[in-house]
């Protein structure tokens, strides 16, 4: 379906990049329909007309602030060592773009869309951007696609009913895929500072929203509950990264505790400044406890990472949001009303029902989908679920509307 680009441009050897490579794929991002509609799919709470609440561009910009501040760091490294340091152009093209294989409602929709896709090769966000990118409209850079490439499996063409999502790259990225895992037979260090980013901007950011959305004294509340402690440990210990370190409970709680009393009561006091204080100041202590490895030889593998303290503190935050909403009961009947949407929204499109709906000239751009098989015609109904708002969503599903937004 899709042209891809030359996929021998650039090698590890051919460092000497120019700014305007990696320029041209942030601009291309910054073009991308996917990209633009970012600010009408949900973060983390599905609310799309509660504008104080974050969404994914919101996210994507809070991603490139912190990873800014991590590639300055690692760049100091890079020149004690007299080693070329490391385009922000590519580290501004990648953030932008590490989200935008997400549909609207994010991890609620993937997981249906997943549920919808077990027979045609499954549905996963990061695949998703994989497929986008490496679209002729996006052509971005193979270091670029690098940056952005998370998990190094594919998605099995058909699973089990009862197979939960994996995370991975869609079967038809195959080839593309192995080129890059040829070129580049470790992760770049790109991908390290993105996906460290993320997840700082996951773990303190969510947390701003789950505030918002309970208010102060709910969240504190649950927050202070006499199971909150257990529950993160139990998430904690079923990581495998985690399990057998000595003394595990007692880590966690006291670093529980310091969370509370360093960064949540300054969060939670209600004054702008102290709460700005908090999340500047959580954010660096992340970013300066940063452990490096310096690969002089190929510089492009070096790596970063957080200290074992600081990393268990990541997913301390992280647990926090888990247990304080998405495994609470709002959630979970949001979730059992956005896996209708989803499945509604995907048979209108994939069962042809648009062509008893009138003329429109959008919805003839549809017609694309008679003339493929059925694991084309579901992976491209999802790129086209990929380009609607929440609020289109929710206007065709309840209001009974035509879709009237397709490129």
């Amino acid at each position: 379906m899709y042209k891809k680009y030359d996929k021998s441009r650039f090698s590890p050897e051919q460092e000497k990049i120019s700014i305007s490579e990696f320029r041209c794929d942030y601009q291309r991002i910054l073009r991308s329909p996917y990209f633009r509609i970012l600010h009408t799919k949900t973060q983390l709470i599905p609310f799309p007309h509660n504008h104080n609440l974050r969404n994914r561009l919101i996210h994507s910009l809070e991603v490139n602030e912190i990873a800014e501040i991590i590639t300055e760091r690692v760049n100091n490294h890079l020149l004690k060592n007299d080693l070329p340091t490391i385009d922000l152009n590519l580290i501004h093209a990648a953030t932008f773009a590490h989200d935008i294989g997400h549909p609207p409602f994010g991890h609620s929709a993937e997981r249906s869309l997943d549920n919808i896709m077990k027979c045609f090769g499954g549905f996963e966000s990061n695949a998703q951007t994989i497929r986008i990118v490496t679209e002729e409209s996006h052509n971005v850079t193979l270091r670029t696609v690098a940056a952005l490439l998370k998990h190094k499996n594919v998605i099995p063409l058909k699973r089990e009913e009862e197979a939960n999502l994996i995370k991975g790259y869609y079967q038809e990225s195959s080839i593309f895929v192995n080129k890059i895992l040829q070129t580049y037979n470790q992760p770049v260090i790109e991908e390290y500072i993105i996906e460290l980013a993320d997840d700082i901007s996951n773990a303190i950011y969510d947390i701003k929203d789950m505030v918002g959305f309970f208010s102060r004294n709910q969240f504190a509340n649950i927050l202070n509950s006499n199971t909150i402690l257990s529950l993160i440990l139990e998430g904690i210990t079923s990581n495998p990264n985690y399990k057998n370190i000595d003394n595990l409970e007692r880590i966690i709680n006291c670093l529980f505790n310091e969370i509370k009393d360093n960064f949540l009561e300054d969060f939670l006091s209600g004054q702008i400044s102290r709460e700005r204080y908090a999340l500047n100041k959580i954010v660096i202590e992340f970013i300066d406890s940063l452990e490096f490895y310096i690969n002089s030889a190929k510089p492009y593998y070096s790596k970063i990472q957080l200290p074992l303290h600081s990393s268990l503190k990541l997913a301390i935050l992280i647990q926090i949001t888990k247990i304080c909403f998405l495994k609470n009961d709002i959630n979970l009947k949001f979730e059992i009303r956005i896996d209708d949407y989803i499945k509604r929204i995907f048979n209108f499109l994939f069962f042809d029902n648009h062509k008893n709906r009138g003329s429109d000239t959008n919805m003839r751009q549809l017609e694309i989908l008679d003339h493929l098989n059925d694991t084309e015609k579901a992976r491209i109904t999802c790129d086209l679920i990929c380009q609607l708002s929440e609020r289109e969503v929710i206007n065709f599903v309840e209001k009974e509307k035509d879709l009237k937004v397709f490129i």
